[in-house]
């Protein structure tokens, strides 16, 4: 009988959470609920890519601040894409790799028209220091469109940045299978609270290293693929023409 009246209380209890996290998204839309247990309420727009969304997020019990990804995965390609990164960041862990700290993927109700209505969300640390295209524009750029002058930026500082970038490459290849991001520039390198300590980000573009190449079909579709996950200017040479023989 006290088994019984346990097993109820569970059952009630799970019921009870769920309409409350129900009214919550119901009530305030701003809130998302994460497959963890967390709930964060979004508080404002941090940056607007191809991907989506980044939103400044706040847990709604504890005031902890996050970054959010919001991806819209409106065809079944773009849904795949996205479950791939959030588990390419659960396989990796490393001081120079932004972690993931939360996901969901979630089917909206009602279904906005023209859309699959399923977005995927991506909750991690909020790096406070900005990017490296914000310290290299404040540091080289900024003095020399104000003074004609270009900055400075000391030997030692650099170093460590470097190191740390290539810290977290090091990782992504020596991981089984080996990975490649395809997409790093300094937007996608975050630095910590210390200027220094460099976060290597947005595993969206990231693929197997190793791909062996055959024939010219073959090489035409890597090349695709590098025109859509590779930023030009950031891009590797062999990617513009891939051999239609080349392999690992």
């Amino acid at each position: 009988m006290l088994q019984s009246l346990e097993g109820f209380f569970h059952v009630l209890l799970d019921a009870v959470r769920a309409l409350l996290a129900w009214l919550e998204e119901t009530l305030w839309p701003s809130t998302v609920a994460l497959d963890g247990g967390r709930r964060v309420r979004i508080k404002k727009q941090l940056a607007e890519g191809g991907f989506g969304y980044v939103y400044l997020a706040q847990d709604a019990y504890t005031g902890e601040v996050y970054a959010l990804k919001k991806m819209l995965c409106q065809v079944r390609e773009q849904l795949e894409a996205a479950k791939r990164e959030i588990g390419y960041h659960r396989e990796l862990c490393h001081p120079n790799l932004l972690p993931l700290l939360d996901s969901r993927v979630h089917q909206q109700h009602p279904v906005p028209s023209s859309s699959t209505g399923i977005y995927a969300y991506l909750l991690f640390p909020y790096i406070s220091g900005g990017s490296l295209r914000d310290e290299i524009n404040k540091r080289i750029l900024r003095p020399l469109t104000t003074t004609g002058v270009m900055g400075t930026w000391p030997e030692a500082a650099l170093l460590r940045l470097f190191h740390g970038v290539l810290s977290g490459v090091q990782a992504l290849h020596e991981h089984k299978p080996a990975l490649t991001h395809r997409d790093i520039k300094p937007e996608n390198v975050l630095l910590k609270s210390d200027g220094i300590t460099p976060i290597l980000i947005d595993f969206g573009s990231m693929t197997p290293a190793d791909r062996r190449v055959e024939n010219r079909s073959e090489a035409s579709l890597i090349q695709e693929e590098a025109t859509q996950h590779s930023t030009m200017t950031f891009r590797a040479p062999e990617l513009f023409d891939v051999s239609s023989d080349a392999g690992p």
